[in-house]
């Protein structure tokens, strides 16, 4: 488990990793080394959906590439719409907050205004996308609360390089109410997890997030698992049912893959564990795909939306999913 401290020393060099359910470290980012501030990441993202809509918000800090990316997803008719506003190279053009738990964002532009203020424990986002759609501008406004304080985890992870890491926050079973209009105007109630990241990384990198939620006779259960975040021993896999929370082990992904060995996003996904405690399936739906190519520097994105089914154990008990409603993230970045 973490200690409590800062992220880093005042050298820059990371001396601690693994998880904590508390915010036990500080994100101390004025001790970065000055050589090493071009290759800052921040980010902040939320992701809410239910069975007909989906809604995706990322405002992203990179130091030298900065962007406010919205998606809407229609589950039904199996389409998504993304629009990202690149701002380009400028320090100052996007604030993000040092800790997840408070802090407002506010950008104004010609193309769109965003506003993500978080007090009392809930959050508030208004949005008003210009074009979104050809002429059609689009309207958001959701109000987000969580459903427990047991629902979250801090992860920091160590990398080859002293002065690399990645300290992450990710959030399960936000509830979102509230409005998008875009032909016309819809009352969207969903669930959604919220993932804030910041850290110095490698220039090559690649991970694998997994997501999911799922309501059933008045239970409420989520899962967070991921891999291929550093070098750490430790991991980020946690089931949340209701007020509780369990610790996984590392989980053992089978990538689905074509006649010429390359990833079939679409084919069934089957994610288990050594311990024969996580063993799931995932149907895909629909792969939301981004790519972003700036010759040295590009970024790759698979965003697959489906459905898990299967089992988790714990300790006492064993919990069934069954079509709960997620998304596998696969993610190949040069930056």
């Amino acid at each position: 488990m973490l200690k409590s401290g800062t992220v880093i020393n005042n050298k820059g060099v990371l001396e601690d990793q693994g998880t904590s359910f508390e915010e036990v470290k500080r994100y101390n980012k004025e001790c970065i080394p000055s050589y090493l501030r071009s290759r800052l990441k921040e980010w902040d993202y939320y992701s809410f959906m239910n069975e007909n809509i989906g809604f995706l918000l990322t405002i992203a800090n990179n130091s030298y590439l900065n962007y406010v990316s919205f998606s809407l997803i229609d589950f039904q008719n199996k389409k998504y719409i993304t629009k990202m506003y690149v701002s380009g190279y400028s320090k100052d053009k996007i604030k993000l907050p040092l800790t997840p738990s408070k802090g407002d964002i506010e950008i104004s532009d010609k193309k769109y205004f965003l506003s993500v203020k978080k007090k009392g424990g809930k959050i508030k986002i208004i949005a008003k996308l210009n074009k979104f759609v050809h002429s059609k501008d689009l309207y958001i406004n959701l109000d987000i609360e969580h459903q427990s304080e047991n629902h979250s985890i801090y992860i920091l992870h160590p990398f080859k390089n002293k002065h690399h890491f990645y300290y992450n926050f990710k959030e399960n079973l936000l509830s979102a109410t509230g409005t998008l209009k875009l032909d016309e105007k819809i009352d969207f109630k969903g669930y959604g997890v919220y993932d804030w990241g910041r850290g110095i990384w490698p220039y090559k990198v690649e991970w694998y997030w997994l997501s999911a939620t799922i309501e059933e006779n008045g239970e409420l259960k989520s899962i967070n698992l991921g891999c291929g975040f550093g070098t750490t021993k430790e991991n980020e896999n946690v089931l949340y049912v209701d007020n509780e929370k369990f610790k996984l082990s590392k989980m053992a992904l089978q990538v689905p893959k074509n006649d010429k060995n390359k990833i079939d996003y679409m084919k069934k996904w089957v994610i288990t564990s050594k311990d024969d405690d996580i063993n799931l399936s995932f149907t895909p739906l629909l792969n939301r795909k981004d790519e972003l190519n700036l010759l040295i520097l590009s970024t790759k994105q698979n965003q697959v939306f489906g459905h898990f089914s299967g089992t988790i154990k714990t300790k006492n008990e064993k919990y069934i999913f069954k079509n709960a409603q997620g998304f596998i993230e696969h993610f190949k970045n040069r930056w």
